[in-house]
């Protein structure tokens, strides 16, 4: 069929569309992978990654 499927994310192994919730202490190193994510149709796929400040506790903008 000639539609376009959206891709499947696996972010750090959850396959849901649930949001990713990361508990983290201050100064502790944060890991994200996207291990298993595919995109049915083969199209290659590229990834973002951005801090929303507004909907966290931190005091400061983390390092990236």
């Amino acid at each position: 069929d000639e539609v376009n499927h959206p891709p499947k994310a696996v972010i750090n192994g959850d396959d849901t569309r649930d949001v990713v919730h990361i508990k983290v202490k201050e100064g502790e190193m944060v890991s994200i992978n996207t291990i298993g994510t595919f995109d049915p149709d083969e199209d290659s796929l590229s990834y973002s990654w951005w801090i929303y400040p507004e909907a966290g506790t931190a005091q400061q903008c983390p390092e990236m």
